[in-house]
C-alpha cells in the first residue's frame, strides 16, 4: 500500500507546503560572524549528512545549507534547537529556509 517504508520521510517526491515554514532540505543559518567563510558554514552542517549546496549573502549575516537528504537537514534543524550551536563566539540560529516565492 502507500504506507510502506520506516523512517521519518515525508511525502516521497511531494513538495513542501509553501504557506508556513516547515521541514526541508534547505536550513538557513543566521548570525554568522563577520568574515564568515563557506567553509566554515559547511563544517556546520557536514557532520549530519552530505551537502547538496550552500548559499551565502556578501556581506550578509546569513547563509542556506541545502543537504541531500531530508532526515540529516531534519538532524542539523534539531541540533540548533537543542545544542545552540556556535561559530566563533556567535550563537548561530538555525531554521527553515522560506520556500522560494514571492517576498
Amino acid at each position: 500500500g502507500m504506507m510502506g517504508g520506516g523512517g521519518m520521510g515525508g511525502m516521497a517526491g511531494g513538495k513542501p507546503d509553501p504557506r508556513n515554514l516547515q521541514a526541508s532540505r534547505s536550513v538557513y543559518v543566521g548570525n554568522l560572524p563577520v568574515g564568515t567563510t563557506m567553509e566554515e558554514i559547511a563544517s556546520l552542517g557536514r557532520g549530519f549528512g552530505p551537502l547538496e549546496s550552500m548559499r551565502m549573502m556578501m556581506g550578509a549575516s546569513y547563509g542556506f545549507l541545502n543537504f541531500l537528504r531530508d532526515e540529516d537537514a531534519y538532524a542539523f534543524w534539531q541540533s540548533g534547537q537543542a545544542q545552540q550551536p556556535h561559530l566563533r563566539g556567535n550563537r548561530i540560529f538555525l531554521n527553515w529556509a522560506k520556500a522560494p516565492g514571492p517576498v
